[in-house]
């Protein structure tokens, strides 16, 4: 009887590898479904939906950055990450408020926009008050769906499949 370890660990690292790439990627097409129905949540008069759904798509930008990175493995380990690099994400998953600020004009005679009243209005800066924005989690509870064992069926699947 020949013993082969090298292979063995090597196809059990590309096993690995596999699982995890599958399951991120499964991850990420959930986390991109809940966006295109708003898990069929109800919506405001504004068009978003209404906390704790997902936020609703508006140009797909989020949606769309959504990614997976599978890490090569290093160290003995292995590992990989679902996340989106949008700079408003984080407000969308957490909530919170953006502060009140002054938008005044850079090269136009004016600001203009239509009042309630439906007349045009003009000013050289405008405040804006400050905005709360709830919580409209997309990420984590995809994060506790994997905790909850779908990751390890899914490696128990590839796991499966080398020795079978």
């Amino acid at each position: 009887m020949e013993w082969h370890g090298d292979k063995i660990t090597n196809d059990m690292r590309m096993k690995i590898t596999e699982g995890l790439d599958t399951a991120a990627q499964t991850s990420v097409n959930r986390i991109k479904r809940s966006f295109a129905t708003g898990l069929g949540g109800p919506k405001n008069k504004k068009g978003s939906t209404v906390p704790p759904n997902p936020p609703a798509v508006r140009t797909g930008t989020l949606r769309r950055s959504i990614t997976k990175d599978l890490a090569v493995p290093r160290h003995g380990g292995f590992f990989v990450r679902v996340g989106t690099n949008t700079k408003y994400a984080p407000i969308q998953e957490y909530g919170g408020t953006i502060p009140a600020r002054t938008v005044r004009v850079k090269s136009a005679k004016s600001l203009r926009w239509i009042g309630k009243d439906g007349k045009p209005r003009f000013a050289k800066s405008v405040r804006i008050p400050a905005t709360r924005i709830p919580a409209r989690p997309f990420m984590r509870p995809e994060r506790e769906r994997l905790t909850a064992g779908s990751l390890k069926r899914d490696l128990s699947r590839a796991l499966g499949k080398m020795f079978s």
